[in-house]
């Protein structure tokens, strides 16, 4: 190890003078000085380095006690090598990856990064990232990366063990076969858990996190505790909405998990989670959780209960003709979801729900109080505050209907074509009304066929003014003139702009006040 730490010292030093003279100012593909600290590619690199050992199980090849610092560039890199190979007792900080200078673009660097190797253990160590791909047979013990840990197989044989780990940006675990996951802690990223066959997950932590589980063949998950953690169903086939997590508490309270087990009648449960997979004609009546997860359930009723404060929200998939009424959720995630991805939960009645959701998405992914992928639902009667999207329908032939919308940056936005927007009050919205084709839109796709009808409309100042002030010469209610939706010319108009607020059970007087004063609406 005394030649490691020599060639440390060396490329410390260059790196400083580097630093000192500025990077060159013509676009280059990477920076000068960027390099693998270590790189083994072949049996005799071991040597090259220095390192003890002779590659077998008894007596390995080692590579221990490396401190790196501020080095730019990966790491410790092994690649396709069959030797038995150990690193322990590790730390590396501040490791900076290669620019691009033409577009100012930064590749993280790893601190060890395995690929195509086939024996390899990792132990005590401290890193900024860890990536192993194509292994055969990996060990990761008592280690920490602040970055992501990401594990990928390839072919699909031997076996993975990750234990006593902390992954403080994200675990990917990805097309493997026979790996074992166990007592670690995900923190501020993904945990994915992707086309997997028979492995197991036990005693994770995961913290502030989204979870994606896809693709899995006699995967376990059991001890799970997920703290502010949002599960991810992504696929088109029902069956990857059977997860079982055993024993396992969703923000401290116990998950339950309902499968082939049709006409359940559960009421006043209090919950971390609550999910039906095959359970058509179910009733949930009065119940609490931070996330209720219906799929492949038809004719599923949930009424009269409430998601916690911070919880993900309600979730429908695979599941036609449900009834979601009179809920609350304050301050969810992801409010009510309906068939985002399997675009078959047809025939839904929201109503009377309240709904405040504070997450905001990217443009790949908008949030909203109500989202709606499927068609011919009706959507009545709902309190929406506070969201990126009020309501935010990407279906056709759905009917948006006696709603309030209030607070959010678009009350209610559509995607789809054919929807009837009626009856609703606009109230204090960023931008009230939205067409917009969806990213997944065929091309000749059209929304000319909404309507905007017989709507309240109020808005911030800078906006058109509210329907309150067109003249109203009849006196029926209705202005007299179109009111246009939106900032733009072309955009949606309502032909018959309510002059007054639509009083509902979507809305009552106090509440109504309250939000075109301005005040926060705080949901019970």
């Amino acid at each position: 190890m005394k030649s490691l730490l020599l060639s440390m010292i060396i490329l410390a030093a260059f790196g400083e003078l580097a630093s000192a003279a500025g990077a060159p100012q013509e676009a280059v593909l990477a920076y000068p000085l960027a390099s693998d600290y270590i790189n083994i590619t072949s049996s005799s690199d071991f040597e090259k380095y220095g390192l003890e050992g002779h590659g077998t199980p008894e007596d390995p090849y080692v590579i221990e006690g490396l401190n790196l610092l501020n080095h730019i560039g990966n790491g410790i890199v092994v690649k396709g090598i069959s030797d038995h190979l150990l690193i322990k007792n590790c730390s590396m900080e501040n490791l900076t990856g290669r620019y691009t200078l033409r577009d100012k673009d930064h590749i993280s660097a790893f601190g060890i990064s395995i690929e195509g190797a086939e024996n390899v253990r990792i132990e005590n160590c401290s890193v900024p990232g860890i990536s192993f791909k194509g292994i055969k047979n990996g060990y990761l013990v008592n280690s920490v990366s602040s970055d992501d840990i990401i594990v990928e197989g390839n072919p699909r044989s031997g076996s993975f063990l990750i234990e006593d780990c902390q992954a403080r940006k994200g675990l990917h675990i990805l097309g493997m076969a026979n790996c074992r996951v166990e007592n670690c802690q995900v923190e501020n990223g993904e945990f994915a858990a992707m086309n997997l066959i028979n492995s197991k997950f036990s005693n994770l932590t995961l913290t502030n996190c989204s979870f994606f589980p896809t693709g899995l063949s006699e995967v376990d998950f059991e001890e799970l505790k997920l703290v502010n953690t949002t599960i991810l169903i992504i696929s088109t086939n029902p069956d990857e909405c059977m997860l079982n997590l055993k024993n396992s508490t969703v923000d401290g309270r116990e998950v339950y998990y309902y499968q082939d087990k049709p006409g359940q009648n559960i009421r006043g449960l209090k919950a971390g989670c609550i999910w039906l997979y095959n359970c058509s004609g179910s009733v949930l009546d009065d119940v609490e959780a931070s996330l209720v997860f219906i799929a492949r359930s038809p004719g599923t009723v949930l009424k009269n209960s409430k998601i916690y404060e911070g919880g993900q929200g309600i979730v429908i998939a695979f599941s036609r003709d449900c009834v979601i009424a009179n809920n609350s959720l304050p301050e969810s995630l992801e409010g009510i979801v309906v068939g985002k991805f399997d675009m078959s939960s047809d025939n839904l009645t929201l109503s009377r729900n309240t709904v405040k959701s504070l997450r905001f998405g990217g443009d790949l992914d908008e949030k909203a109080g109500i989202q709606v992928s499927t068609k011919g639902n009706h959507i009545i009667d709902n309190l929406v505050t506070d969201s990126q999207n009020g309501i935010l329908v990407s279906g056709a032939n759905n009917t948006i209907s006696g709603n309030t919308l209030a607070n959010n940056n678009v009350g209610v936005k559509l995607e789809g074509n054919y929807n009837n927007v009626t009856g609703n009050n606009f109230i204090y919205n960023g931008q009230n009304g939205l067409q917009e084709k969806s990213r997944f839109a065929r091309p000749d796709a059209s929304l000319d066929n909404n309507t905007w009808d017989g709507n309240f409309w109020s808005a911030y100042y800078g906006q058109p003014n509210s329907s309150y002030d067109l003249p109203d010469k009849n006196v029926d209610g209705i202005g007299d003139v179109p009111y246009r939706i939106g900032f733009y010319p072309g955009g949606p108009v309502d032909y018959r702009p309510l002059v007054k607020p639509v009083v509902g059970a979507g809305m009552t007087p106090t509440t109504f006040f309250r939000a075109y004063q301005g005040i926060n609406i705080r949901l019970k």
